[in-house]
């Protein structure tokens, strides 16, 4: 039976805007959750009598679980050595009715009591993401932008290099872009640009990483891929863009794409290379696709001896 002391202070914790959850540090019995908890979860003091109930059912995945229960009892150990408050843990829970909820997990201890308080970071995460999301990708074609591209091939390369794996980059450059502008105008360039961007998602496999790295330019990342492999899916999308006319307001506009290829294969034997060096190596085959004509796919290879 609670003291009325505890009577009181369990009062003045109902009030919180946010989940409180109370156990005995001994037992890890839980003697009170506010109804903010109960909102925020949907799980009462009958789903959650002890602390190991509230484990396996906000957290039902078995390794992200044990990691998280590590780690909180690590900081549960230093925060009642020092008869204080624990660091902040942020988890994703998952609440009774399936939602995940991401929470910021606050410890004080007082009294032979663990008092946890949950708040709800949800939008906080959302917004994160957003943020994250508009920060790597160009605003008119939905693709990763030059930078996020820089950062997944310089990720990518040192992965094959390790692993002694094939990588293959396309550089792709739509021909005689500056004339669609000055032709059609402004608006029916970016039109162009659309098209073209959801023509090489369509072409892509869901491995690929497709960016725009400059005004007409295009970068795409084909982890996994040996020259041979590259090739054929960049004349794939090649014949696919010539085929495929872009309309801007009824008016047809034929584009055709150069593409250059740049592939990596070879044993590792601790040779690095940087991304603006494989990106040189592609650039210099797509200028070569040009010189030859356009409308073509020319490939350069970076071999480790």
């Amino acid at each position: 039976m609670n003291s009325p002391g505890l009577v009181d202070s369990f009062a003045i914790l109902s009030k919180l805007p946010l989940p409180v959850m109370v156990l005995k540090s001994s037992s890890g019995d839980v003697l009170f959750m506010n109804d903010k908890f109960r909102d925020v979860f949907g799980y009462s003091e009958k789903d959650i009598k002890t602390e190991q109930d509230w484990w396996p059912r906000a957290f039902p995945d078995e390794q992200y679980r044990l990691r998280l229960e590590h780690e909180w009892e690590r900081r549960v150990r230093m925060a009642t050595a020092a008869a204080g408050e624990m660091e902040p843990l942020e988890a994703v829970a998952k609440c009774k009715d399936g939602r995940d909820c991401a929470i910021r997990k606050h410890l004080s201890v007082h009294g032979g009591l663990f008092i946890i308080t949950m708040v709800d970071i949800s939008d906080q995460k959302y917004l994160q993401r957003e943020y994250e999301q508009l920060a790597s990708t160009d605003a008119l074609t939905g693709l990763s932008n030059r930078r996020a591209f820089f950062t997944m091939l310089d990720q990518a390369l040192a992965l094959a290099n390790r692993h002694s794996r094939p990588l293959s980059i396309l550089i792709a450059d739509i021909d005689h872009f500056k004339a669609v502008n000055d032709t059609y105008g402004h608006q029916a360039g970016d039109a162009v640009l659309e098209h073209f961007s959801r023509i090489i998602l369509r072409t892509l496999r869901t491995s690929d990483t497709a960016a725009r790295i400059g005004g007409e330019e295009f970068a795409i990342l084909l982890p996994e891929t040996d020259k041979d492999g590259a090739y054929r899916l960049a004349d794939r999308m090649r014949i696919i863009i010539s085929e495929n006319v872009c309309y801007h307001e009824r008016q047809p506009i034929q584009i055709t794409v150069s593409v250059g290829l740049a592939c990596y294969s070879g044993p590792n034997i601790g040779q690095k290379f940087s991304c603006d060096a494989f990106l040189r190596l592609a650039d210099d085959a797509l200028y070569r696709s040009k010189r030859e004509g356009r409308n073509r796919v020319s490939t350069a290879e970076l071999r480790i001896p």
